[in-house]
């Protein structure tokens, strides 16, 4: 599994058993409203992909704000909004790419 910020254009892995985490100054994530220990994904061997929101700012699963320091499971598809200036992933599993995208809220 991969994801990909579409603004950067770049291309990054999640390998099975790994975490990564995501936040400023990573995979093209440069926004001064983000923190750069924003969220953690972890990928697990048997394929169940899991998100935890490691600030107390805003981070959306799905239009649902994700809750401190707890890991929700995520599925196909499902988006992650860094809600302060609209900053997206959206995650997939198994044969799908994970994108990451910029847009600004206006």
């Amino acid at each position: 599994m991969s994801f990909k910020n579409l603004t950067t254009n770049e291309e990054y892995d999640l390998i099975k058993g790994g975490t990564v985490i995501m936040g400023r100054h990573k995979h093209g994530i440069e926004s001064r409203f983000v923190s750069e220990k924003q969220i953690e994904i972890n990928y697990l061997e048997d394929g169940r992909c899991f998100v935890k929101m490691l600030t107390n700012k805003v981070i959306k699963l799905n239009n649902a704000a994700l809750p401190f320091q707890q890991e929700i499971q995520m599925n196909n598809h499902d988006e992650i909004v860094f809600s302060v200036d609209g900053l997206k992933s959206v995650i997939a599993r198994q044969d799908f790419n994970v994108s990451i995208y910029t847009t600004r809220n206006k």
